[in-house]
C-alpha cells in the first residue's frame, strides 16, 4: 500500500491525493508537517531533502518528492492511456495545464486557503482573498477561452 506523508490541508498533498483518488489506490496518508512538524526528522529528510509535503513511499521503499512529478509517475504507472496519455502531444497538453495552474494560481491557492480554511476566524483576512482574486481574474478569462477552443482540456477527455 502507498503511504503518503503528508498533511491534508497542504495544496500539495491534496493534488496528489486526488490523483490518487482518481487511480484508485489503496494508500495510508500520515498528517506530517506544518503544525504536525516532523519534516526535519532525519528518516523524513533521508526521503525527501527539500523537506517539504508531500512525499508517497512505496512499499519497495521507493519515494518522490514535488507534487507534479508524483502526479505524473503516478498516472504514468497506474493509468497510462488514461490519466497519463499515450500520446505524446495530448500529455504535453495536459502538462502544459498542470504546469500552468501551478506557476500562475499558486498564490492565489495560499491565500484562498490560509484565508478561508486554515487561518483562526479572528485572523483571517477577506480583503487578501479578494486581492489574489482580482489578480487571477484575467488569467482565468484567456485561459477560458483557450480552454473551450480547444477539444482537449484534461488528458485524453474532451468537451
Amino acid at each position: 500500500m502507498l503511504k503518503v506523508w503528508g498533511r491534508a490541508n497542504s495544496s500539495n498533498v491534496i493534488k496528489v491525493m486526488w490523483c490518487i483518488g482518481e487511480l484508485g489506490l489503496p494508500y495510508e496518508r500520515v498528517d506530517w508537517g506544518g503544525r504536525f512538524g516532523g519534516n526535519d526528522e532525519p528518516h523524513y529528510s533521508s526521503m525527501n531533502p527539500m523537506k517539504r509535503v508531500p512525499t508517497p513511499e512505496e512499499l519497495d521503499g521507493f519515494t518522490l518528492w514535488e507534487s507534479q512529478a508524483i502526479v505524473r509517475y503516478l498516472s504514468a504507472k497506474h493509468s497510462a492511456g488514461g490519466l497519463f496519455p499515450d500520446d505524446l502531444r495530448v500529455r504535453a497538453e495536459a502538462d502544459k495545464w498542470m504546469d500552468w495552474s501551478s506557476l500562475y494560481l499558486g498564490s492565489f491557492n495560499f491565500a484562498f486557503r490560509m484565508h478561508l480554511f486554515v487561518l483562526p476566524e479572528a485572523e483571517r483576512k477577506p480583503e487578501v482573498v479578494k486581492e489574489a482574486s482580482d489578480k487571477v481574474e484575467p488569467l482565468f478569462e484567456s485561459s477560458t477561452s483557450i480552454w473551450l477552443t480547444s477539444s482537449i482540456y484534461a488528458g485524453t477527455s474532451s468537451l
